[in-house]
């Protein structure tokens, strides 16, 4: 709603349902998913936010978004975007409301998500 940033993915990988033995993702409620080689119906996607990304702010939202422009002029390999970096915000895929949570700089925040495709 009142966007602070935006973290490229660092993993994106076809997956399928899976059982706990044999699941290496699993999401709330005892939920496991498995990465395949071969395209699935679900898309496992993973963000890992660095320690100074958005220190200081309130995290209430989280959302995917598929074909972000970024903005011309910011350096090649960079990873966490300002809102000013981004030249198109692309379309928003999922979007989750949760807990009010502030980040520290102390950790890294991971945000994991399977997407039905």
């Amino acid at each position: 709603m009142d966007e602070i940033g935006r973290r490229l993915a660092t993993e994106v990988a076809y997956v399928v349902p899976a059982t706990e033995i044999d699941g290496d993702i699993e999401l709330p409620g005892k939920i496991f998913y498995k990465r395949v080689a071969e395209p699935s119906q679900f898309l496992f996607v993973r963000a890992t936010f660095g320690f100074d990304d958005a220190v200081g702010e309130s995290v209430r939202e989280m959302g995917v978004f598929f074909g972000t422009q970024i903005a011309a002029g910011v350096p090649a390999g960079q990873r966490y975007l300002s809102p000013d970096q981004i030249a198109d915000a692309g379309e928003i895929w999922s979007m989750e409301f949760r807990a009010r949570m502030v980040r520290d700089g102390g950790t890294k925040g991971n945000e994991e998500i399977v997407i039905p495709l």
